[in-house]
């Protein structure tokens, strides 16, 4: 059986790109539900690397009479999140794009709303990395350019602050929950039996999942197809 997913996150699940892809989906609101803001920024290329950053305030406690000082815990600050995101035009990895408009794009989705009178808050959803934050600055650096000076490569350094409310860890562990459809991929070697293993630990659902996408021949898959995997209840 194959239940439907509805509810307050339905909006935020349908937005989610294909497997592989990080997303930065902006939000009008986080609570009392997450509320998305226009269409989500999809990164051509995956950071090859990111930095987390953790801090704890401390204040000095300096007892009566006494010239020491002894470091006492405060506060856990918000976590920081910097990101290098590449943009090319260049064609060469089989994707082109126009690296300035590709960047005001970007700026549109993560920076300064007027009608929020706010920079929105932003969901950044990569694979079981889930984390709603605002962006605190963003450098972009020109690596490439046309004989007209045009851009042709740039590189977006991205910080962005943690931002966490209650409501939203309900939306976080639905959308890491295997009970949503995951989309997966079909690559050179792999079968319906085997995909349902790695994504159910079972690969005995493979007819209820060849059914669900309208398959006929679960033998022969081609290679470059995307596969929904929706929730199944386990018998």
């Amino acid at each position: 059986m194959i239940p439907d997913v509805s509810g307050p996150i339905a909006g935020i699940v349908n937005m989610l790109p294909l497997p592989g892809r990080m997303a930065i989906i902006p939000l009008k609101q986080v609570s009392p539900i997450a509320v998305p803001l226009g269409a989500p920024y999809i990164v051509q290329f995956n950071p090859e690397s990111f930095s987390v950053r953790s801090a704890i305030h401390h204040f000095p406690e300096q007892p009566f009479g006494s010239n020491a000082k002894e470091q006492q815990q405060n506060v856990e600050r918000p976590r920081q999140f910097t990101f290098e995101f590449l943009i090319d035009g260049t064609g060469a990895s089989g994707e082109k794009k126009e690296v300035e408009k590709e960047i005001k794009l970007f700026q549109s989705t993560v920076e300064y709303k007027g009608e929020l009178h706010r920079n929105s808050f932003l969901l950044l959803v990569w694979g079981t990395f889930i984390v709603t934050t605002v962006l605190q600055s963003l450098t972009i650096k020109y690596t490439m350019f046309r004989s007209n000076g045009t851009p042709l490569r740039a590189v977006l350094n991205t910080t962005f602050v943690e931002h966490t409310v209650k409501e939203l860890e309900f939306l976080k562990k639905a959308l890491q929950s295997p009970d949503l459809s995951t989309r997966r991929m079909i690559d050179s070697g792999d079968n319906l039996p085997l995909m349902c293993h790695k994504v159910y630990d079972d690969s005995r659902y493979y007819l209820e999942v060849a059914r669900a996408n309208g398959i006929t021949n679960f033998r022969n898959i081609p290679t470059g197809l995307t596969l929904d995997f929706p929730p199944l209840q386990k018998q």
